[in-house]
């Protein structure tokens, strides 16, 4: 089963994020607080297609703890579907040590799924809900920081588990 191939991955990812916060947390890496923005791209694994996915994102700490993270991506090819995503989640992040913190998350989002079952025979489906999940964030300098995300996607006949590892530029 793909998914849990995914999870497994998924348990070697995070060890390698907490290893990696614990070599670079002695760096000058720079601490949460408002004001911090970054733009970044993210690469995953969309689970209601079994499929990857790449996105762009955007982050802004507008207060201590807040941060709005609009998000816009492409769900790649799989089983027939396809598809297009916009998120717009707020994040609360905490930090737990220095240059690495964590993150629970909640949003709405917005898919559309592309069907194509024949060359004949092609749908698109348009769906809103909700989003919940965590993250985590790992600084590796004042201007670059590594985070791993994970988010259920509640949706009308497309539920689905989203998970990413992202690289970002802080400014």
């Amino acid at each position: 089963n793909k998914f849990n191939v995914a999870m497994k991955g998924l348990r070697y990812v995070v060890a390698a994020v907490v290893g990696l916060a614990a070599i670079f947390s002695v760096n000058e890496a720079r601490a949460f607080g408002k004001g911090e923005m970054s733009v970044g791209l993210t690469g995953g694994f969309a689970s209601y297609n079994e499929s990857g996915y790449v996105s762009m994102n955007y982050q802004w700490e507008c207060a201590d703890h807040v941060r709005i993270a609009p998000e816009i991506g492409y769900i790649m090819s799989n089983d027939h579907k396809s598809g297009f995503m916009i998120n717009g989640d707020v994040h609360f992040p905490f930090q737990l040590v220095r240059g690495f913190g964590i993150y629970p998350l909640a949003g709405i989002a917005f898919n559309n799924w592309h069907y194509n079952k024949h060359y004949y025979e092609e749908t698109n489906r348009s769906r809103m809900g909700v989003n919940v999940g965590l993250g985590f964030d790992v600084y590796f300098t004042n201007f670059f920081k590594m985070s791993l995300q994970g988010r259920y996607s509640i949706m009308p006949q497309t539920s689905g588990v989203f998970v990413g590892l992202g690289l970002s530029y802080v400014f």
